[in-house]
């Protein structure tokens, strides 16, 4: 399986948020390298596996750059609290219609691609790498609760 399709994220456009932060009485630690996943490793697989993977490539690309300088103003401040075993994640939505419209340009081009959840993790406990979201039916699976980020940041227990 190929690796992710990442957009790293500096830390310093989402703001200034503590190290650690309680959460349903888990301590969740801030995660030190922030990123928008465009694409997991299987469905990069399934692009790059492509017969015009070289075309579907460059739209990739051409997606990437077009929003890598802005993610941090299109953070909506929505919090999503994930759960998958002992794994519990915060993280913030992202307003990025270019991804739902790129994923609609590759389904259109014979992948069948599901639209994704854009988010970019923030807090995490008992796991090393998060929790896959890759779309709305993973979303459904690990959600506990979506609130307002400064919302959980005010009201979350003392760490």
């Amino acid at each position: 399986m190929n690796t992710p399709w990442l957009i790293p994220i500096d830390e310093a456009l989402l703001g200034d948020f503590p190290p650690v932060l309680r959460v349903q009485g888990r301590l969740l630690v801030r995660k030190t390298e922030l990123h928008l996943t465009v694409m997991n490793g299987e469905i990069r697989s399934q692009l790059e596996a492509h017969p015009v993977a070289g075309d579907l490539t460059a739209r990739v690309e051409r997606f990437v750059g077009q929003v890598r300088g802005a993610l941090g103003a299109r953070m909506t401040g929505a919090a999503l609290v994930l759960a998958d075993g002992e794994a519990l994640t915060v993280a913030v939505r992202a307003d990025v219609p270019e991804m739902l419209q790129l994923y609609r340009d590759l389904s259109a081009r014979g992948l069948s691609l599901p639209p994704p959840v854009p988010h970019v993790t923030l807090f995490m406990a008992g796991t090393a790498i998060g929790i896959g979201v890759r779309d709305g039916d993973e979303l459904a699976r690990h959600l506990v609760a979506e609130t307002s980020l400064k919302a959980l940041l005010l009201s979350a227990e003392g760490a």
